[in-house]
């Protein structure tokens, strides 16, 4: 989870709170006359400080508590949609380049094909060129099997992140 989806996930909780204490502050405003503590009571009267305006106050910062989990659902859902595109662009990089190898393969396949249908006998030099083409082939083995690891891994992690998400 990144930072401004940690931050944008804390931010309706601290809207409900305060919401929640605007609310719970009304209710002890208006009992302050039944504790005793009318001249506290009116004071705050004076001052501008009723049970309805706090509890009003306290009910808006709740609607916008709401609003803001509403907004960050729908912003997760789009960045679920962002990361989706994401793993298809990077799934289809990866055939196209699978797609590549082949195409090379089978070229360098027909080459060796050619040249024995010519009769052509290795000597040293070309023997030396077909171990160093076998030994090229490896190492492209390797590397795209390291980079195959890699990406199916990052894809896999990605998939888990959109699970989460819209978990």
């Amino acid at each position: 989870m990144t930072q401004s989806t940690e931050s944008s996930s804390k931010a309706p909780a601290l809207l409900f709170a305060a919401g929640g204490l605007l609310v719970a502050a009304a209710f002890g405003v208006a009992a302050l006359g039944a504790l005793g503590q009318a001249a506290l009571a009116s004071s705050l009267a004076t001052a501008g400080v009723t049970p309805g305006l706090l509890g009003l106050g306290g009910l808006c910062v709740l609607g916008l508590g709401a609003a803001t989990r509403a907004s960050g659902n729908r912003a997760g859902a789009a960045l679920a949609s962002a990361e989706q595109d994401a793993l298809a662009r990077e799934v289809g990089a990866l055939r196209e380049q699978f797609e590549e190898v082949r195409q090379q393969q089978a070229q360098i396949l027909a080459i060796g094909q050619a040249g024995g249908q010519f009769g052509l006998k290795p000597v040293a030099e070309q023997t030396n060129a077909i171990f160093r083409i076998a030994a090229s082939l490896d190492q492209l083995g390797a590397k795209l099997d390291s980079g195959f690891k890699t990406h199916f891994a990052s894809v896999d992690e990605k998939l888990n992140i959109l699970a989460r998400v819209l978990a």
